[in-house]
């Protein structure tokens, strides 16, 4: 978990090419990206033996989606680390925005293809307008590992502390569905 695009940078992506117009497929100058303006980063890496399937991690509304096609690239820790090529702007990714209903912020909900998977598969998270609450289904992937990355602007999430020490050190924390990400900020609820 990464409080700016920045520190993601400088602890886990070495990509040269990451950055938030990249990563949603969005040219420099579009509107949506000015809603990210010190947007914070959640990062989910998926092994092969994981659970696939993917969760809203809070209650929301869908919005559009835009599919991105790509390379499938591993996204083991050493391929995101490679400075010559950006796994996650270069993988095939669908960008799902989401609504967040407590801030009404858009939240940036994106799914990375990477190597042996064959596709996203959108189910509670295909249809616009539909409302979903915490941890309910927004897809899955149909085999192999594979990344999350959530962006969250400022607003809407204050991260755990253990889970940003730990993102520093870098150190991956195995999550499962339904662990705490943080909280909505004292100063938005």
């Amino acid at each position: 978990m990464y409080d700016t695009v920045t520190q993601a940078q400088k602890f886990w992506i070495k990509g040269r090419n990451f950055n938030l117009e990249n990563l949603l497929s969005l040219p420099i100058d579009d509107p949506i990206l000015r809603e990210f303006d010190s947007a914070s980063l959640a990062i989910f890496r998926l092994a092969p033996a994981d659970y696939h399937r993917f969760h809203t991690p809070m209650d929301c509304i869908v919005e559009e989606s835009v599919h991105t096609p790509g390379d499938y690239y591993t996204v083991n820790p050493q391929a995101v680390n490679e400075a010559d090529i950006d796994v996650f702007t270069a993988n095939t990714r669908t960008v799902l925005y989401l609504r967040h209903a407590q801030t009404n912020q858009r939240v940036a909900f994106v799914a990375i293809g990477a190597l042996l998977v064959g596709s996203i598969v959108w189910t509670g998270g295909k249809e616009k307008g539909t409302v979903l609450k915490r941890g309910d289904e927004l897809g899955y992937f149909a085999y192999g590992g594979s990344t999350i990355v959530v962006v969250f602007p400022s607003e809407v999430i204050d991260f755990d502390d253990d889970l940003v020490t730990n993102s520093q050190k870098p150190m991956e924390t195995s999550m499962k569905m339904g662990d705490s990400l943080g909280k909505i900020p004292e100063r938005n609820r």
